[in-house]
């Protein structure tokens, strides 16, 4: 995995920052924190007045792309144009502000090639979901922003701003270019300052299991598994610690705050209950967000929701990663039984499971095996026991087999996984997208004989043709 770093500031942010501060009164106490590598609040606000000192407050270009807007989703949050614009793709790796205008324009070139437009929209940007491709990209332009959870003037000036991107992009360029410039000297100082922490990041990021803390940690999910991990510090964004600004393929970007401190916020003892941490981050994944501003813009059913949102049916209905350890052993028994026979589903069949029950039962009771009214074929109970054995002996070897491909997962999440490959129940606790080649056919092997039955496997041999001699009956102590 290639890990990189930045050891500039990301300025295009840093300076929209500064200057959305400077237009809509934000105190320079809520630019900054606490932390050692934190700018101190009167330095801030020098900086602040320094670079923003050429700019008329009264300027109607400079209040359409920076006076604040209140999102309508109670959150109390606010946006702005400028923020939709800068934060809309990730730009750490541009190293002037007109290279960064440049990907920001060539990507909302590719966004609507690719029939993606505005489904959702928070403090920073908007986040782009499908639309139809039989209708028009002004048509779906304008489904996507009429959605938003913004006021209608606002959505009519963020609707004016995606059709014109190019002509409002290079007006914002001209806008803060040279308070940009300003803004790079004086930063010169405390990007030296903050070298060690970039330092401390850089051996956090680059430990082997970085895919698990990413996912275990930070709740981070993503559908491939991650090449390239691209993380830059922020200075002027106190409020935001730690945010995953977009997910492209198999590459992260991660925004880190200087006032959060890998070698200790990260490490030391958690202040609530865990299960008081499980709550919270299952509320605030950013699956059950999605889904509830699905919700809230139109009523859904399961599938739909899956349909339009991108996401694995299983994981609408249910967080599994969220569960506690108890919690998925029984999900793990319920799929290892799996559907009845004759069903789309897999498992060892519920038909199965019920004779071994009734095998135990009337081999402790002495009684015949019956049920409802019904004698229960003596050969069932051996079948039975056959596909039970043969279904746990397969478990057992494909967790094991993908221990060895994956040495990185744990045994829970592993052994959750076969099984629900073996069910075909598609639920999983999140490791999919991080799985091996190797590991992925071995899921896909797995899900063939759980589909086809290990009553297929087992008659392969064990049931492929009678015996003509039989051999006398010997003793066996069992049990």
């Amino acid at each position: 995995m290639n890990v990189q770093i930045m050891s500039t500031p990301c300025y295009l942010l840093e300076t929209v920052e500064l200057i959305y501060a400077f237009v809509n009164g934000v105190p320079a106490e809520e630019l900054t924190g606490p932390g050692s590598y934190c700018i101190p609040v009167r330095e801030v606000q020098r900086i602040m007045d320094t670079v923003c000192a050429g700019l008329a407050l009264q300027n109607p270009t400079l209040q359409f792309f920076f006076q604040k807007e209140a999102l309508a989703d109670d959150s109390g949050d606010f946006t702005c144009i400028a923020r939709n614009i800068a934060y809309f793709v990730s730009t750490f790796s541009c190293k002037t502000i007109s290279s960064a205008f440049d990907l920001l324009r060539k990507s909302w070139l590719t966004i609507l090639q690719e029939h993606s437009y505005p489904a959702s929209i928070g403090r920073y940007t908007f986040d782009c979901g499908w639309q139809d491709e039989s209708e028009s990209e002004s048509t779906n332009l304008e489904l996507g922003v009429n959605q938003l959870l913004i006021s209608q003037d606002y959505r009519e000036k963020l609707l004016n701003v995606l059709k014109n991107f190019d002509y409002y992009t290079h007006l914002l360029e001209e806008l803060i270019a040279p308070v940009e410039r300003r803004l790079e000297l004086l930063m010169v100082p405390w990007v030296k300052h903050s070298e060690p922490l970039r330092q401390n990041w850089y051996a956090y990021l680059t430990q082997p299991d970085l895919p698990s803390l990413l996912q275990q940690k930070w709740k981070f999910v993503t559908k491939e598994p991650i090449d390239q991990v691209y993380a830059v510090l922020g200075y002027f964004s106190a409020k935001v610690q730690m945010l995953e600004l977009e997910t492209l393929g198999n590459q992260n970007v991660i925004y880190i705050h200087i006032g959060v401190n890998c070698t200790t916020d990260l490490c030391d003892e958690e202040e609530f209950a865990p299960w008081e941490i499980r709550a919270l981050r299952l509320l605030g994944s950013q699956a059950r967000i999605k889904l509830l501003k699905a919700i809230h813009a139109q009523p859904m059913s399961t599938r739909e929701l899956a349909q339009n949102l991108g996401m694995n049916l299983g994981s609408v209905g249910r967080d599994v990663s969220s569960l506690l350890t108890a919690g998925l052993l029984v999900v793990s028994g319920l799929m290892f039984i799996g559907a009845s026979p004759a069903s789309t589903g897999g498992g060892i069949k519920t038909t199965t499971f019920f004779v071994l029950l009734s095998g135990i039962y009337s081999a402790a009771t002495n009684h015949s095996e019956r049920a409802f009214h019904n004698a229960i074929p003596k050969d069932a109970f051996r079948k039975a026991s056959v596909i039970s054995m043969l279904a746990v002996f397969l478990v057992m070897t494909a967790s094991y087999l993908m221990l060895i491909f994956d040495p990185q997962l744990s045994l829970r999440d592993v052994l959750f996984e076969m099984i629900s490959a073996f069910s075909t129940s598609g639920l999983s606790t999140g490791i999919t997208p991080q799985l091996s080649a190797q590991s992925r056919i071995l899921s896909i092997i797995m899900m063939y004989i759980g589909r086809l039955g290990p009553m297929t496997v087992a008659t392969l041999w064990y049931f492929s043709r009678g015996e003509r001699a039989r051999y006398p009956e010997g003793n066996i102590s069992i049990g």
